[in-house]
């Protein structure tokens, strides 16, 4: 199978290519920076100069406070991007994974979010991610949308490593307690969607003519359980061995340029029929992240 990873130089993508030794039957190809998704040409040339089966977008313009004051590129990267993908790949006649976020929905519900559940992002970045999703299912190639919240890694920019610098140099910091989400290792969901590559492939070797597979499906994935940005943090600075206290802090106290949901916990139970395995608890995953962190990628065990 070969694979074409956009996006590669983020927290993601270098997840992916971590994940991808495991899966030694996939022909791995990757782009970062070098390779810019706003550019229609450059997109195009790359798209059509190989026959990818498939294409995994893991670019995106994710920092949340910064795409309220840079709106036009949250909406170059996250949707006109988006749809000039989907078109390709539908002509190419691959598959396109793209990832979504729990910021598409207002934090009102009662319970975990399902892929049903209605959508009303409260901020320029989660309003971008669902106008992706919806060009994805206008041009409807071969895809799958994972909608996925809260990653960690130790990778690039991310809370996980964020809090380890921080902590490392206060004794103290203050951490917005009144939001709830579900703590995900991008890792975990790196090796999810390899393993949903093969999931499949075995179902269109068995029956060429499944119809499941040949237009944009929707799922959620997310670590069990869930927790506030604070109770992560204390995690994080425990399992780092860092004397640093968290010092909850309401969201208005905080003052953040953009609204959050305060409730985005998803429920991944659709996604999990297509998984080998349970999907982990988030305290687990964040362990081995944090170990990762201390000792180098290399240490990393899946």
């Amino acid at each position: 199978m070969k694979i074409l990873i956009l996006g590669a130089n983020g927290q993601l993508g270098q997840c992916f290519k971590q994940v991808s030794v495991g899966f030694p039957e996939f022909e791995i190809q990757a782009f970062g920076r070098e390779l810019d998704i706003t550019q229609p040409g450059l997109v195009a040339e790359v798209l059509l100069a190989s026959s990818y089966d498939v294409v995994i977008n893991c670019a995106a313009c994710n920092q949340v406070d910064l795409a309220e004051v840079e709106a036009d590129k949250a909406e170059a990267v996250n949707h006109i991007a988006v749809e000039l993908l989907a078109k390709l790949v539908k002509q190419q006649g691959g598959f396109l994974v793209h990832f979504s976020s729990d910021y598409v929905f207002n934090g009102l519900n009662p319970r975990p979010y399902i892929e049903t559940d209605l959508t009303f992002p409260l901020n320029v970045y989660g309003q971008t991610k669902l106008a992706g999703e919806q060009a994805l299912f206008a041009v409807n190639p071969p895809g799958l949308v994972i909608r996925t919240s809260w990653l960690f890694s130790p990778y690039g920019s991310n809370f996980l490593t964020r809090m380890r610098q921080l902590g490392a140099m206060r004794s103290s910091i203050q951490v917005v307690n009144d939001q709830i989400g579900s703590p995900t290792s991008a890792l975990d969901l790196a090796q999810a969607v390899f393993e949903i590559l093969q999931f499949r492939q075995t179902a269109l070797d068995k029956n060429s003519n499944n119809q499941a597979w040949w237009s944009t499906q929707i799922r959620h994935f997310a670590n069990q359980g869930q927790a506030s940005w604070a109770e992560l943090a204390t995690e994080i600075m425990r399992l780092s061995g860092l004397d640093c206290e968290v010092l909850p802090v309401s969201s208005a106290d905080y003052g953040a340029k953009a609204l959050r949901p305060a409730y985005s916990v998803l429920d991944a139970t659709q996604i999990q029929a297509w998984l080998p395995a349970p999907i982990r608890p988030w305290r687990e995953a964040l362990v081995d992240s944090v170990g990762a962190s201390s000792a180098g990628v290399s240490s990393i065990r899946l």
